[in-house]
């Protein structure tokens, strides 16, 4: 890599490796994003609705500045360097220590056209390759297929799942712009596969309008070509979920909203808010509409032989284990991931109600001791808004969802009902109970 060019990105990027917000409902605790910002200009995109965006910067006055993370920053934490007084810093080596095992690429692209000037993400496989850690990537890149890139995959631990929407290719080029088309992705996850390294379908997020249409010469839906794509080119686990909207988008969301409606022929933003739960930030629209989908979708790659993940709070209860990212809790290399979530929680429920017991779940059950030791500052903006929560941990924080049922992201709400406050138990936190949901209502196992 030419040092001209690599001297034109600022290597400051501090969040670049991070505990995800996400995870009291993941498995994956610890998120690497190598670029604040994405070339790719995908119409759906939820980091658009976060302060990293590059549409925010520019409305707000600011001008975007491209930032890399900084490898010694990482480096640092890999290869455990612990600094007095830095308790995130010393936090985030602990887990790293326990599991090691991290998620490349929850807000950005990390294989994208800035990757291919700055070359940042291949020196990254380095770090992670010499400290002999697992990574998880999520990419709609081809580049991984390259000779440079595959021949770092081949020397560490990696699972490549590939980002699709549609085996459609012209319909994902009015969709994701810039992004390499669908065939080009089956066939960098076929390339991968066969060099043996381990290769999943991200088929996330889903349209219904796309998931139905009639593709290809046989006339089969999307959705179960997807699938068929998928694993003709190797893949042995599926992650899905259906798209959400925000409550509240952005000018330039709401011109991309029209511009998504334009591309599947319909007026679909607007009719799955409204089928929306309106006190719910994420407009996810409902369990009674979108069972049929779901559910066919995890029939027939169970019946395909793929492992099934899904990160929609709307059925993560038929995941198949406590990862929506497609990893079995018993996998002797993939694992090692932290098991006490809302995931698991639900999994769990649902395998109860399956076996005719009833289930129960107490906050401590959800919860991993290192949310004790962050502030909640760190990992949300809440504190800035509202001075209530200054110095809280995010343990704490969490606990003040559990205990509201009826806040938007509580466990009753998030799941809407399958979690049920019960009862509290002796420390005053609410214990909940499953309810398993059918398009019929809710049945329930008494014990």
């Amino acid at each position: 890599m030419d040092s001209e060019e690599n001297e034109k990105i600022r290597r400051d990027y501090k969040s670049g490796i991070r505990f995800t917000s996400d995870c009291w409902d993941c498995g994956m605790h610890i998120s690497v994003d190598t670029y604040n910002m994405c070339s790719f200009g995908c119409l759906y995109c939820f980091s658009n609705y976060l302060s990293r965006a590059v549409e925010r910067k520019r409305m707000g006055g600011f001008k975007p500045v491209l930032r890399a993370i900084s490898t010694k920053q990482i480096s640092d934490i890999l290869d455990r360097r612990r600094v007095a007084g830095e308790n995130l810093t010393n936090t985030l080596i602990d887990e790293v220590s326990k599991h090691g095992i991290v998620q490349w690429g929850a807000l950005g692209e990390g294989f994208d056209r800035f990757e291919e000037r700055y070359g940042v993400s291949l020196e990254l496989m380095d770090i992670f390759n010499r400290n002999d850690i697992k990574v998880r990537i999520s990419t709609k890149s081809t580049l991984l297929a390259q000779d440079r890139y595959l021949e770092k995959l081949k020397r560490g631990k990696y699972t490549v799942s590939f980002s699709i929407i549609t085996s459609d290719d012209e319909m994902a080029k009015k969709m994701e712009l810039g992004v390499p088309t669908s065939s080009e992705r089956f066939s960098a996850m076929r390339k991968l596969a066969e060099e043996g390294i381990r290769v999943h379908l991200r088929y996330r997020p889903i349209f219904m309008p796309l998931m139905e249409r009639r593709v290809g010469s046989g006339g089969e839906e999307d959705w179960k070509v997807m699938i068929d794509k998928a694993v003709d080119a190797g893949a042995k686990a599926i992650s899905y979920e259906m798209v959400f909207l925000t409550k509240g988008p952005t000018y330039q969301q709401r011109r991309r909203d029209a511009m998504m409606d334009k591309v599947m022929g319909v007026p679909f933003t607007s009719w799955w808010r409204s089928e929306s739960i309106p006190a719910q930030e994420c407009q996810r629209a409902n369990r009674l509409l979108k069972y049929d989908g779901m559910m066919k979708i995890r029939d027939y790659a169970h019946e395909r032989g793929l492992i099934v993940g899904i990160s929609d709070p709307h059925f993560k209860e038929y995941s198949d284990s406590s990862s929506c990212c497609g990893f079995l809790n018993d996998d002797p290399v993939w694992g090692n991931f932290w098991k006490k979530s809302l995931l698991n929680a639900v999994v769990e429920g649902r395998k109860a109600f399956e076996r005719g017991e009833p289930y129960y779940v107490s906050y401590d059950d959800t919860v991993e001791e290192w949310t004790k030791k962050v502030e909640v500052g760190y990992m949300f903006s809440i504190p800035r808004r509202h001075k209530y929560y200054e110095g809280w941990t995010l343990y704490e924080h969490l606990r003040n969802k559990w205990n509201t049922p009826k806040y938007a992201r509580s466990p009753y709400n998030y799941f809407e009902g399958i979690l049920f406050p019960d009862y509290l138990d002796d420390e005053k936190n609410i214990v909940y109970r499953y309810r398993h949901w059918t398009p019929e209502g809710f049945k329930e196992a008494r014990g």
